[in-house]
């Protein structure tokens, strides 16, 4: 609850119910108990967490070529171990978030969250897993502003002259090349190219079956059935007409 000034008046402001607050303590009391434990655990995994390169590293790609597959590898393993702990990091907020909703009563909107959350995990196992893939993934932030650059200029044309030329050159330098890398891709029964949109072909559920545990099983819980809710389906609209 907060309590404020506005025009000589007091106003009270509360941020949901706080029945159905009580009332989600009370059935899940113990969970809340581990989650304080947990909390803790996470404080030691994530806080103070330093990633580099190793030395021994270092010194084996001294002195090869940029492009030299040994050097790419390093850089690979060491994007993938950046990308992983940041998703990993919003994983956590994102079980926050999630609580937030759920302690408030809104069960669909944990849903959501919940979608976001798994992805966001089974990525941040696959990439690590999987280092050659974190080139992708963190290319595909300079295809994500060439995109947002290219809404803007369409809503402001002025945005143009405004712009740091030189940043504008080098975000779609960068786009561009991201792009071809990622757009040529050959079919394996056609033997033709095929166009790739998002930053890797392989599909979340196949994703979650390579990471392995029980992040497969959770699939339909945790990402197919919370897809439906978190765009505009029928699924979406009979849910929210039965609650």
């Amino acid at each position: 609850m907060n309590t404020n000034r506005v025009a000589g008046e007091s106003l009270s402001v509360t941020f949901g119910d706080p029945v159905v607050q009580r009332a989600f303590a009370q059935e899940y009391v113990d969970f809340l108990l581990e989650y304080r434990e947990l909390q803790q655990v996470i404080k030691v995994v994530m806080l103070n967490r330093v990633i580099n390169v190793s030395q021994d590293e270092v010194s084996s790609i001294s002195g090869l070529e940029e492009d030299d597959p040994r050097v790419l590898a390093v850089e690979d393993k060491y994007k993938a171990n950046i990308a992983s702990f940041i998703l990993a990091r919003i994983s956590i907020d994102e079980f926050s978030e999630l609580l937030v909703l759920a302690s408030a009563g809104y069960g669909l909107g944990c849903m959501k969250i919940l979608r976001s959350m798994y992805e966001h995990v089974v990525t941040s196992a696959y990439v690590v897993q999987n280092p050659q893939v974190s080139r992708a993934l963190v290319d595909s932030k300079w295809i994500h502003d060439a995109k947002v650059w290219k809404i803007i200029r369409k809503i402001d044309p002025s945005a143009v002259e405004r712009a740091d030329q030189r940043r504008v050159e080098e975000m779609e330098k960068k786009a561009a090349e991201a792009q071809a890398r990622l757009s040529e891709s050959i079919c394996s029964k056609c033997k033709q190219l095929i166009k790739v949109h998002a930053w890797t072909k392989v599909p979340l559920s196949d994703m979650a079956e390579k990471v392995g545990g029980d992040l497969s099983g959770l699939y339909l819980l945790g990402y197919q059935i919370p897809t439906a809710l978190a765009h505009t389906t029928g699924h979406c609209v009979n849910e929210k007409m039965v609650q």
